[in-house]
């Protein structure tokens, strides 16, 4: 465990540029750091320090045996970590992150740490958080579901039953059941024990998955008890108990790289993806903001409604929009929004708007916005704002 207090460690280098939005961003590349310390040398360490941005030289490889063939200036000194995935706050309000290769950091009122697979973490690339009714933490990640309760890591992979140690999608239904969508399929866990669960795909005859011809990206259950899957290619499986109905680009869905569900409070379930942009589904119909030319930027992601019932989601390369069930307006760096690269939105009960994505941690600030100013604040290692 690497507990940060003080200034930032992770520097204004160059490093990697990942794949940005959408699905990809769910089932890129970056499968956590390769190179491990010997116990001698950790016991040298005068001081634990928070994780370093790396940099590597064009046509090398970079620390994960990825090869280098782009740079990316990182803006802003003293970030969380160059990309922050997935967002969640636990029963203590205590905030965590999941990175793309520094494994989770939690920040709790006083102090942020930094977890990761020394301390028991599945994989130091973590694709999705959230808190069960109980105030166990789960983590999605590259190899494996990490549970994380009273302190203790305990990591869930093929070998307890999992379809596949890449693990995309985390959903908890009605009922309890925790579901993973994984680079093989679909498992779920009831009562600390996994399964397997057989979904079909939709038949495509050119679906050209990103990464895996069975990947499965995200899971949903609506407010009708169906069951949304999200196939990496071939469009979306929806389960209603008995029967099994598919969507793909014939019957009007934008993108067959479908990316993320998110239905909101008037029942329309809100569709990113990957090619397409965004779009809204109900009473088996589309409506296509970006393909009408609403909206741009054809990969979205981090669909989100907030309290006040506004409608939140990320298009790269522009910025993020918010929807009043009217009209759409667009931030971006104009109003803080140092990236155009967020993917994930988390509004807690203390009233704290978080956005993750590229270039690190994001608030919004609603009462800035009233005073016209910039209402987007980076939030850093040392200063926060974290309260």
């Amino acid at each position: 465990m690497v507990i940060f207090k003080g200034m930032a460690a992770i520097t204004n280098k160059r490093i990697l540029l990942v794949v940005l939005g959408g699905f990809l961003l769910s089932v890129g590349a970056c499968k956590g750091q390769q190179e491990s310390e010997s116990a001698e040398t950790q016991e040298k360490q005068a001081k634990p320090v928070a994780p370093t941005a790396y940099q590597s030289d064009i046509f090398n490889q970079n620390p994960y045996g990825v090869p280098v063939d782009d740079y990316v200036e990182i803006f802003y000194q003293g970030q969380v970590a160059h990309w922050v995935r997935a967002l969640a706050v636990d029963q203590q309000g205590q905030v965590w992150m999941g990175t793309n290769h520094y494994g989770v950091a939690r920040h709790d009122g006083t102090q942020l740490q930094y977890f990761n697979e020394k301390d028991g973490l599945g994989n130091d690339r973590v694709n999705k958080i959230l808190v069960d009714p109980q105030g166990v933490v789960w983590i999605a990640t590259a190899g494996g579901v990490t549970q994380y309760e009273d302190g203790v890591f305990r990591n869930y992979t093929t070998k307890d039953g999992l379809a596949d140690d890449g693990v995309y999608g985390m959903y908890l239904d009605k009922s309890g059941r925790l579901w993973f969508g994984t680079n093989q399929g679909v498992s779920y866990m009831e009562n600390g024990k996994i399964y397997p669960f057989e979904v079909p795909k939709p038949e495509e005859e050119n679906p050209n998955p990103s990464l895996s011809d069975n990947g499965v990206g995200d899971i949903f259950q609506d407010s009708k008890g169906q069951f949304w899957f999200s196939f990496d290619g071939y469009g979306i499986t929806i389960y209603d108990g008995e029967e099994f109905r598919f969507l793909t680009t014939a019957d009007g869905l934008q993108d067959n790289k479908a990316g993320g569900f998110y239905e909101d409070s008037k029942g329309g379930i809100w569709i990113s993806s990957m090619l397409g942009g965004i779009s809204r589904y109900a009473d088996g119909a589309f409506e296509h903001f970006t393909k009408d030319g609403i909206v741009d930027g054809v990969e979205t992601s981090g669909v989100y409604e907030d309290r006040k019932g506004d409608l939140w989601f990320a298009a790269e390369h522009q910025g993020v929009y918010r929807y009043n069930g009217e009209t759409f307006e667009l931030f971006n760096e104009k109003d803080g929004l140092l990236s155009q690269g967020i993917i994930t939105f988390y509004e807690d009960d203390q009233d704290r708007f978080w956005l993750g994505g590229w270039k690190g941690l994001f608030r919004f600030d609603r009462e800035a916005e009233k005073e016209g100013k910039p209402s987007f604040v980076a939030v850093t290692q040392d200063g926060g704002p974290w309260k």
